[in-house]
């Protein structure tokens, strides 16, 4: 692959706020590409410079590019943070992708509308694939990555905790949490939204080491108006109470490469995508569903060789899934 000059044009902080610490984007990605070899540069989308305004962000964005001039623009929208006529005017010139990150339950209200301004996108989900070819926007289907200097095995810590579970806590998670904890099952929460809190990125890593079984669940966070792009009165309020009951649709997210990266065991439901990059069973335990979890839990908590198997397994694996080898990938069909 041939040494491109690329722009990052990603939020430098997470949803733009400096209290919430580095953006995942960032993190993952400005400084994979320099260990590749490219010339990376970074325009911050949430610069407090534009004040929040995709007109101000839009313009500033094409002075940049106009002076670096990048044989790429990477982008991660969060929402319509740059305008898309500012888009337009750099496609003219310079190839512009955006990665697609929720394509699940965004297409249809955010994708779908604006993936024809840009030259390529990126999307981890088979229905957004599709959707884009249907637009006749070229597309880039991809595993998530992971962070080898933040995820990697951790031998001389000790597994301690049975259950172990890092994400947001939001729809039904808290009654399933609660459900275990209530069956006599001792876990371990971290996130936000629960009692303990976040969970410094720099530790998750011992985390998982010192987790028996670290459960994952594939789902978004969307109800079914937010899907459709409903934002009328009270359509909020509908989707929390709707997600609280019914599960919303799975999707693939990066937590299952992290924590096999880490040698962790990792449990977690089935998304459609997920059997694509782990072979099920044998390199990530699955469970069926809410009330198949508690004895899925039992089985691999008593069968501690079979657990181990499959993490080693898992680990394996996850070698193919590095943000260097990702990037790679996509960079090879793009430049």
């Amino acid at each position: 692959m041939r040494v491109v000059r690329i722009l990052l044009a990603i939020a430098r902080h997470d949803y733009g706020k400096p209290e919430n610490g580095t953006s995942y984007e960032y993190n993952s990605w400005f400084n994979t590409l320099k260990v590749l070899g490219h010339e990376v540069h970074h325009f911050d989308t949430f610069d407090p410079e534009w004040g929040g305004d995709p007109d101000r962000a839009g313009r500033a964005l094409e002075a940049t590019v106009a002076e670096i001039a990048p044989d790429l623009v990477l982008m991660m929208l969060i929402e319509r943070d740059v305008a898309v006529e500012s888009i337009d005017r750099i496609r003219r010139t310079t190839a512009i992708a955006n990665w697609f990150s929720d394509d699940t339950w965004r297409f249809r209200a955010f994708s779908s509308r604006i993936a024809h301004h840009f030259s390529w996108v990126v999307t981890t989900s088979r229905l957004g694939e599709a959707g884009y070819r249907r637009l006749g926007v070229p597309a880039v289907y991809s595993a998530w990555g992971y962070d080898e200097g933040l995820y990697h095995p951790v031998p001389e810590v000790e597994p301690t905790i049975d259950v172990g579970f890092v994400g947001q806590r939001y729809g039904r998670r808290g009654d399933v949490i609660q459900s275990l904890i209530d069956q006599g099952f001792s876990v371990v929460a971290r996130g936000s939204g629960w009692p303990g809190g976040r969970i410094d990125d720099a530790d998750l890593a011992s985390q998982y080491a010192s987790t028996r079984i670290n459960l994952n669940f594939l789902e978004s966070s969307a109800g079914p108006f937010q899907r459709r792009g409903i934002t009328i009165r009270g359509s909020w309020r509908a989707d929390r109470l709707i997600t609280h009951r019914f599960a919303p649709p799975t999707q693939l997210k990066a937590r299952p490469f992290e924590i096999t990266a880490c040698g962790g065991f990792l449990l977690t439901n089935d998304a459609p995508e997920l059997r694509e990059f782990f072979d099920l069973d044998r390199e990530v335990g699955i469970f069926a569903d809410e009330r198949a979890l508690p004895e899925r839990i039992r089985y691999f908590l008593q069968h501690p060789d079979e657990r181990q198997a499959i993490a080693n397994a898992g680990l394996q694996r996850s070698k193919e899934y590095s943000w260097p080898t990702v990037l790679s990938t996509i960079l090879e069909q793009m430049c």
